[in-house]
Formats: structure tokens, C-alpha cells, sequence
């Protein structure tokens, strides 16, 4: 009887933590430089995860600050745009943040992806890499 019980717990829990996870396949980080003299430079940051469960996007934490107004949402591979405090089912995704250079310290290796499955609010960290430059028009 005993180790029924520990089998049925054994799986509840891992039930529960199986939902609504969120794994980071790739972290990069690009200086965005305008083709136009009078624009301002832009830092492209972008996280692809894959989401195993359904969750929500709350914010990004870069260094000392937070972004969600700034985050987009793109459903891979296909592309689709996602308002970024919808619910996310299971699948793979591209959060994209452009910011101005100036915002943030360009020294920033770390980020930290809050998300909320069930009403509580878990997240992950990512390590970023600098991928060079883009070059806009």
C-alpha cells in the first residue's frame, strides 16, 4: 500500500512539473546600426525557447530592468505573431526585444525570462551571445 502511494505522489509531481515548462535552445544578442544618419542605434535581442506546457509571457529581466511592452512574440516556425500576455500552448517560439542602445548597459551577458504557469510565476535564466551586427536601411 505504502509504495502505491509514493508511485501515485512520484507522478503527480512529476505532472505537475512537467506542465508549463520552458527550455532556452538559443540566447543571441545584435547591434542593429541604420543605414540613415539620423537614426538611432537599436540592440536586437532574441531568445528561441521551447515551451512544454501552457504558460504565460510576463516580462524580460535584463540587468535591472524589466520589458513586456517591447516584447514580441513570434510562433515558430511558422511565423505568426503572438500578443505576448497570450497563453502559449506546447512548441517552440521567438521572443524578440529591439531597444535603443542607450537603454541598457551593452555589457549585459544574462536575462532572466518570467513566465506563469497556474498562477505562479517561475522563470529561467539564459546566457546571451553577441552575434555582431545587422545592418538596417
Amino acid at each position: 500500500m505504502r509504495t502505491k502511494v509514493i508511485a501515485l505522489f512520484s507522478c503527480i509531481v512529476a505532472f505537475m512539473t512537467s506542465c508549463g515548462s520552458m527550455k532556452i535552445i538559443e540566447a543571441t544578442k545584435q547591434n542593429m546600426t541604420l543605414g540613415r544618419p539620423n537614426g538611432s542605434p537599436k540592440v536586437l535581442y532574441t531568445f528561441k525557447v521551447e515551451v512544454g506546457g501552457e504558460l504565460t509571457i510576463c516580462e524580460i529581466l535584463l540587468g535591472d530592468k524589466s520589458f513586456s511592452k517591447e516584447l514580441e512574440v513570434y510562433s515558430l516556425p511558422s511565423g505568426e505573431i503572438i500578443p505576448f500576455n497570450k497563453v502559449l500552448a506546447s512548441g517552440n517560439y521567438s521572443l524578440n526585444l529591439r531597444l535603443p542602445q542607450k537603454k541598457l548597459d551593452n555589457t549585459i551577458s544574462k536575462a532572466t525570462i518570467v513566465y506563469k504557469v497556474r498562477g505562479r510565476e517561475q522563470g529561467v535564466i539564459a546566457e546571451i551571445e553577441a552575434k555582431g551586427k545587422i545592418l538596417m536601411k
